[in-house]
């Protein structure tokens, strides 16, 4: 899966759940970034209660099985919520929040594996707490790993020489 469909999946499940309700122009509780400063950003200027943020996959090259090449894509967003450092009941309460969050995401991922997000690998499925994050957002970091394949071939047409 390319980046581009990672984000539409995400900002489809963002736009119906309730906790987050996302319309990318007059709710927008959802973003994909490229950078640590895009997600800073966003974070501190976002209205919203819940929020959540795809962060860019890294990747690697799974070892050959024969000619079967695949990339492993390390997937990680985050789920937050603004509160007020000083209280730690709020943040645990806020972290709980965020976790049912991610947990709601989870199931749909896990349910999707076959068809909308092909190749999850469910043992990779982690999550922890995060914060404080671009000032007072607390909240989980949810990661988990896609395998896609990868059809390698040399195409001259894409060369110079």
């Amino acid at each position: 899966m390319t980046f581009e469909e990672i984000k539409t999946y995400f900002a489809n499940y963002a736009a119906i759940h309730p906790a987050l309700r996302h319309d990318p122009v007059a709710n927008k509780s959802f973003i994909a970034v490229h950078s640590e400063k895009n997600a800073d950003d966003f974070i501190k200027t976002c209205k919203n209660q819940t929020i959540l943020v795809l962060v860019t996959p890294d990747k690697k090259l799974f070892p050959p099985r024969g000619e079967n090449y695949n990339w492993e894509k390390f997937i990680c967003f985050f789920i937050l919520q603004k509160v007020g450092r000083k209280n730690e009941d709020a943040v645990t309460a806020t972290q709980d929040t965020c976790e049912q969050v991610g947990n709601d995401f989870f199931s749909r991922i896990i349910a999707d594996r076959y068809t909308l997000i092909r190749s999850v690998l469910q043992e990779s499925i982690v999550m922890q707490p995060v914060g404080p994050m671009a000032d007072d957002f607390y909240g989980q970091a949810c990661m988990f790993t896609l395998v896609d394949e990868y059809a390698y071939q040399v195409d001259p047409a894409r060369w110079l020489v």
